[in-house]
């Protein structure tokens, strides 16, 4: 009976936030490709993080979405700092969470700290990222983890 209850709970919990996730996206501009509800129903963590992308290892300042199966990045306005234009998202069923120890990171070439990487399995596909103090990685690594796990867990019930 608590099972029930606690499931019962969750499902309403969620459905509250989907509500929430469209009237986000609707405040985001150049919004491209399918809604966020199509593959979403959670918004897990978000922050600022630093990506940086080949083949020039220029490092972007971006603020990031993770959602249950997708992660979303999007860049601040320049005047006005609650506008955000949508830059890409990425499907994590389809990524690997790898954390990177400082200091000179072979794929990239470039000098990182407080780093993480998002790999495809083939290794075709590689994000890096980086948070501007430790205790902010460590808090994306546990996102990332809790997102996996809570994947996990719908698709179970």
């Amino acid at each position: 009976m608590k099972n029930v209850a606690r499931l019962i709970n969750e499902r309403k919990r969620r459905l509250e936030n989907i509500d929430k996730i469209a009237q986000w996206q609707s405040s985001i501009e150049d919004w491209e490709g399918e809604d966020i509800l199509s593959r979403s129903s959670d918004l897990i963590f978000s922050g600022d993080l630093t990506k940086i992308s080949q083949p020039q290892a220029k490092g972007q300042q971006r603020m990031f979405f993770l959602f249950d199966h997708q992660l979303v990045f999007c860049k601040k306005d320049l005047l006005r700092r609650d506008i955000l234009y949508y830059k890409g998202r990425l499907d994590m069923d389809q990524m690997q969470v790898v954390d990177v120890e400082d200091g000179k990171d072979k794929d990239f070439n470039v000098s990182v700290k407080n780093a993480l990487k998002l790999c495809s399995p083939g290794g075709e596909e590689v994000h890096l990222l980086c948070a501007k103090k430790p205790e902010q990685k460590q808090r994306w690594l546990r996102a990332f983890a809790d997102e996996r796990e809570q994947v996990q867990h719908d698709l179970e019930t």
